[in-house]
């Protein structure tokens, strides 16, 4: 006959396994409430889904690589689809769901739309973004890349290095393509008298038959001209205008590395040069083994490094206050990341900044590839 069992260890013992368990559970919930929250805010889906991607697999390897450190942040996710209403919806929903202390976020749209309310949280934002404009005067905004005049610098010396003298322009309106076409044009005509750029079409985001411009283009009988459209609308274009006989060598954007991994449009890419950033060959190395995939490294690495640096700050400093985090981030001096040093610059026409250094790149492969 086995041993006596008390009918009360029936209830018990269960209901104490319960209660420990659940004591358990709301430990982790209130240790990781405890943990400062980073808010990261990208386009997850949509026409820019490949760098929003990106956006999120540079900082999941961070995890990958620096366990321990990412474990010192409360990492949440939002997609805005680079769309500016979206951006509010996300910003609030962090807002009720975490109380971030810092963001992350991509593009053009997110901190021009919530400068304000960022500024009147006081939520200290990282912005990758090329674009200088919503980080001037905003003492909460740093954008974690260079500005379009870089770019354009770069741009315009590699062009001045051939003999072309004129070359034509095929531009979308939208103000990254404005600023980055106008700083290349300042800057060839400034070491090159004698080259300009000429924009001899410029469209709606929403064109998709680029045949008329074509046939313009073919006109002018040029070894290479500029294209600055959208992914979706650059893959459109030069599928016309090879079907159509314009053999011209392309320059552009680093969206001419975004549209390489639309499906079907990477024969198209190739050889189109752009100034972009470098990403460490061991970076790129970790990002294909995990990732099998290299399109958009420049975002991808960026997150890294940034989200590496927020970590690093908020483990030593874990209460510190808006002001003192932003006051952390601008100490920032040749600091090691995977797009190489950066450090830290403030600059009346710029704003906040991180500065890289700059490459040349070429679509080899349908891979971003430096030119040395």
């Amino acid at each position: 006959m086995g041993p006596r069992v008390n009918p009360l260890h029936l209830f018990v013992v269960p209901l104490l396994c319960a209660a420990l368990s659940l004591f358990g559970f709301i430990s982790d919930v209130h240790a990781e409430s405890e943990k400062p929250s980073i808010g990261v805010v990208a386009p997850l889906s949509g026409y820019l889904a490949s760098i929003g991607v990106a956006i999120r697999n540079g900082i999941e390897l961070a995890r990958a690589d620096q366990p321990e450190l990412i474990e010192s942040i409360n990492l949440r996710f939002e997609d805005d689809q680079h769309d500016p209403k979206r951006a509010l919806t996300a910003y609030r929903h962090l807002k009720s769901e975490v109380k971030p202390r810092a963001l992350i976020a991509f593009g053009f749209f997110f901190p021009t739309v919530m400068s304000r309310e960022i500024l009147s949280d006081q939520v200290p934002l990282i912005n990758l973004s090329f674009l200088a404009k919503p980080a001037i005067g905003n003492p909460y905004i740093i954008r974690s890349m260079n500005h379009t005049k870089q770019y354009g610098h770069a741009l315009a010396d590699f062009l001045a290095s051939e003999k072309q003298l004129d070359y034509p322009i095929v531009r979308t309106e939208y103000d990254f393509f404005l600023h980055l076409v106008g700083d290349t044009a300042d800057r060839l005509s400034s070491v090159k008298p004698n080259a300009k750029l000429s924009v001899v079409a410029e469209v709606l985001p929403t064109d998709q038959d680029f045949r008329s411009i074509i046939v313009k283009l073919k006109s002018y009988k040029a070894a290479r001209i500029g294209v600055f459209l959208f992914p979706d609308q650059l893959a459109t274009f030069m599928r016309q205008a090879r079907e159509n006989n314009l053999d011209s060598d392309i320059f552009g954007s680093d969206i001419c590395e975004t549209t390489a991994a639309i499906q079907g449009a990477r024969q198209y890419l190739e050889g189109c040069v752009y100034p972009d950033n470098e990403v460490s060959a061991q970076f790129r190395s970790a990002y294909r083994s995990r990732y099998h995939d290299e399109s958009q490294l420049t975002f991808a690495g960026v997150a890294y490094d940034m989200t590496m640096l927020l970590a690093d700050y908020f483990r030593r400093y874990p209460n510190a206050t808006p002001k003192e985090v932003l006051s952390g981030l601008a100490e920032v001096r040749e600091r090691s990341g995977v797009l190489g040093k950066f450090s830290f610059k403030d600059d009346p026409e710029f704003g906040k900044f991180y500065e890289y250094p700059v490459a040349i790149k070429k679509i080899a492969n349908g891979v971003g590839t430096v030119l040395r």
